[in-house]
């Protein structure tokens, strides 16, 4: 795992303890920390535009971990999709 390599604590993943950290984080705690994210589609003549709950870092930082597209990434990913208008 990528944090394993970065020598760098994950914190912010316990509930109720957001200065607790992990070098060892699970899987489960990591996707719990996305259970605030909602995306939004509303279809408004004819297009159809996205609303994303903005990220925290903690959620920045996991994205990183995993070597995912950054947030702006995919939302530039869907700006290009033909009748999506994001925000």
């Amino acid at each position: 795992m990528a944090i394993a390599l970065t020598n760098d604590p994950l914190a912010g993943i316990y509930p109720g303890n957001p200065k607790r950290s992990t070098a060892t984080p699970t899987t489960e705690r990591m996707l719990a920390a996305f259970d605030n994210v909602n995306l939004l589609l509303v279809p408004v003549t004819g297009q159809i535009h996205c609303q994303v709950t903005p990220l925290t870092p903690v959620q920045k930082r996991i994205l990183e971990l995993w070597a995912l597209c950054p947030l702006h990434c995919i939302l530039a990913s869907l700006r290009k999709c033909s009748g999506y208008g994001v925000s």
